[in-house]
């Protein structure tokens, strides 16, 4: 549900611009989110337990972790249809107005904060 919202905010955020299409945009944004909040969950493990994940091997292989993003970004096209982001855009459109601005917060949020946070943490 938390993604879903995000996928129509961003939806509908993308749809006010002509040269943008707002089914990639949001799956792009969501897709952003997810890794965001997975890269600053293996520094924060890497920063306080001294453990290192699969990030270090990903990060000095670039190739490796731009095909990852290319398959979770396929994936979320095939969990996110077409169809399913109509359904999404429905529920999403019958919210209340303020329910819609929290959501647009919350999406914000969750693509700014763990960014700077992950660049806060990553300097040594």
């Amino acid at each position: 549900m938390f993604y879903s919202n995000i996928v129509a905010c961003l939806y509908r955020f993308y749809g006010k611009y002509k040269n943008y299409s707002p089914y990639f945009a949001s799956i792009c944004g969501t897709m952003y989110c997810q890794y965001a909040i997975f890269i600053l969950i293996t520094v924060v493990l890497k920063k306080i337990f001294n453990i290192e994940v699969i990030t270090e091997y990903l990060f000095n292989h670039l190739y490796y972790f731009l095909i990852l993003m290319i398959a979770w970004a396929l994936c979320l096209s095939k969990i996110y249809t077409k169809e399913k982001v109509d359904k999404i855009l429905y529920l999403y459109d019958s919210k209340k107005n303020y329910e819609k601005v929290i959501w647009g917060l919350v999406t914000l949020m969750s693509i700014v904060c763990p960014t700077i946070m992950i660049m806060l943490l990553s300097v040594k």
